[in-house]
């Protein structure tokens, strides 16, 4: 998943139970890849990359906490 900018990239990533989604930041900006209640990569700055696991099926939107407009899912299936 490479953050680009201010975008995720793709917007909504399909994966299978397990997998290690690594959220790239390509851009010169801070960002995060925040799920309320659910994962938070905290800040990533430009050049770095965080990873979340993804165990169970489902939909799962997230935000960057610092640039609202931000959005995401991941599909799980």
């Amino acid at each position: 998943m490479d953050i680009v900018n201010f975008a995720f990239k793709p917007a909504t990533l399909k994966v299978t139970p397990g997998t290690r989604v690594v959220f790239a930041n390509t851009s010169s900006a801070t960002h995060t890849a925040t799920r309320t209640n659910g994962f938070d990569t905290g800040s990533i700055k430009p050049g770095k990359s965080a990873g979340v696991r993804f165990q169970r099926e489902g939909t799962f939107r997230y935000h960057c906490e610092i640039h609202a407009s931000m959005r995401g899912k991941i599909v799980v299936d």
